[in-house]
């Protein structure tokens, strides 16, 4: 049974600490972190018991240019510290670097492979979540090695660069690259081109599906299945007029999704001319995409857009699974040990095991 990261979730909860410190211990690095964030209405009684423990105590945390600095170093040192081995799960894992345009940085892929030998697996294209701020491919490394050892799979993580450094499109330019460079050295990797598929949680899922679409429209690498866990969808959220009450309270709130979705977008969320590239809800046409599983919670602030593309990929005739989860807010997939925690990753490599494992 894969669970989520112990030592990620008790990397967030540290950080919750710091900032609850930060109220009684005034410091200039939380002054403006520790906000009183937009909440139109206390769902407390909402949330799911088992999840109740994350976020029964202290402020919401809403993210600031000073408050992703302190997470980035955060998440930085635990990945230096942290030894992917130890799991002892038959995995191996190796970086690669491809270049992604003359005069532009090389950009970093991490595959994991099981030690095991097999003549053809299929592959998935992890893209980390983060709000497009904060997060890596380093980061996520413990839960990808899981799902290659669960799966007997061959994993790609990409660490795209973030925002507010670049803007759109460079972070989707990354990820497909990391896709092209995926389905070309596929066979040298152990891996069927036509078994592809592209994998995310948050911002991640929500490039994830943004990849769909491109590699579609420039008919790029096949991808066979999308795998999107409380996808980001759609920058249109921070300025709907009539926003759902009881979402979006916990962990990922209305301001830090406006501030994330500037940061990525180099402008104002909601504005007119935003491609659907970087915001996939407000793609016209969605017919021929793979297919997809998407899961949210009832209390996470990306319920209504999910709602909305999973009803919008069935009308346009793509095979859709649709998981809702009552009283999880946005992150709950990190909770552990709890029921809820364990049946949402189980579907999600249900799923996929079904998808790709037929050729």
């Amino acid at each position: 049974m894969i669970r989520a990261d112990r030592k990620l979730a008790g990397l967030i909860n540290a950080l919750r600490l710091q900032v609850r410190r930060a109220v009684t211990l005034p410091s200039p690095i939380f002054r403006s972190t520790v906000t009183s964030p937009t909440i139109l209405q206390d769902t407390t009684h909402l949330v799911d018991p088992e999840l109740l423990s994350w976020v029964a105590n202290g402020p919401a945390v809403t993210y600031d240019p000073e408050l992703v600095a302190v997470v980035r170093a955060a998440m930085t040192e635990q990945v230096a510290s942290s030894d992917p081995d130890a799991d002892g799960l038959p995995v191996s894992v190796s970086e690669h670097k491809i270049q992604i345009a003359s005069g532009e940085p090389q950009i970093s892929i991490l595959v994991a492979t099981p030690k095991r030998q097999s003549p053809v697996r299929f592959g998935i294209l992890y893209v980390h979540g983060g709000g497009f701020i904060v997060g890596s491919a380093g980061l996520a490394l413990p839960f990808i090695r899981q799902v290659v050892a669960a799966l007997d799979c061959v994993v790609a993580a990409v660490d795209y660069r973030l925002a507010p450094e670049v803007s759109f499109p460079v972070p989707l330019e990354d990820c497909y690259a990391a896709l092209v460079w995926f389905a070309r050295e596929a066979t040298a990797l152990g891996v069927d081109p036509t078994r592809i598929a592209v994998m995310g949680e948050s911002s991640g899922a929500g490039l994830a599906a943004a990849l769909a679409l491109v590699s579609r429209d420039r008919r790029g690498p096949a991808i066979k299945f999308q795998s999107l866990l409380c996808p980001m969808l759609d920058d249109r959220t921070v300025t709907e007029p009539d926003p759902n009450p009881t979402t979006g309270q916990f962990i990922w709130n209305r301001d830090s999704n406006r501030f994330a979705w500037k940061c990525y977008l180099g402008r104002e969320p909601g504005s007119q001319g935003v491609s659907h590239y970087a915001a996939p809800a407000r793609a016209i046409n969605l017919s021929e995409l793979p297919s997809t599983h998407i899961q949210v919670g009832t209390l996470d602030l990306f319920f209504d857009e999910n709602l909305e593309f999973v009803r919008r990929l069935a009308r346009a005739a793509v095979p859709v699974a649709f998981e809702v989860y009552p009283g999880a807010y946005h992150g709950f997939e990190l909770m552990y040990p709890s029921e809820v925690t364990k049946d949402v990753q189980a579907r999600r490599l249900s799923r996929l095991a079904r998808a790709l494992a037929c050729r």
